[in-house]
């Protein structure tokens, strides 16, 4: 029955054209569960990759918000900057990433000055289906990709 899922385009998947000049007989309009976790995976790249202020600029949060703290001096081994930093991600995924629910965040990895975390969260759509996601530091920045289980 996981298989019959399908999951709507965000709209500005739906906006932008990868195939510039050429027709599309049915213009993409749902995901699988595949390529909808591959599209979570890509937004939270791009906002992970994306600094903001520390403090919001209005009440509550609106697209100015947008991004994480710049952490560039975040020490893994104290607890505190770990708390604020993991408080961070889960705001920032809560607020700008509406097709996950029930956000946990781990770090399961840390050498003393980065870090790798997991995501738990479920896929909004699904009944009580847990995603796994893996954020990794890479030489491009920041990199979200989904966990087999």
């Amino acid at each position: 029955m996981a298989d019959k899922l399908s999951f709507r385009v965000p709209l500005f998947e739906r906006l932008s054209d990868d195939a510039l000049g050429k027709p599309e007989a049915m213009p993409l309009r749902r995901y699988d569960k595949a390529a909808a976790l591959a599209s979570v995976c890509s937004e939270l790249t791009r906002l992970l990759n994306t600094r903001r202020s520390s403090t919001p600029w209005l009440e509550g949060y609106s697209v100015l918000d947008y991004g994480i703290a710049d952490w560039s001096s975040f020490k893994t081994g104290f607890v505190e900057d770990r708390r604020h930093f993991i408080r961070d991600i889960k705001q920032a995924i809560s607020v700008f990433e509406a097709r996950l629910i029930n956000i946990q965040i781990e770090i399961f990895s840390t050498d003393g000055r980065s870090a790798a975390l997991s995501i738990y969260a479920k896929l909004r759509g699904t009944q009580d289906e847990r995603v796994v996601l893996c954020i990794k530091q890479t030489e491009d920045g920041i990199s979200v990709e989904e966990v087999d289980m």
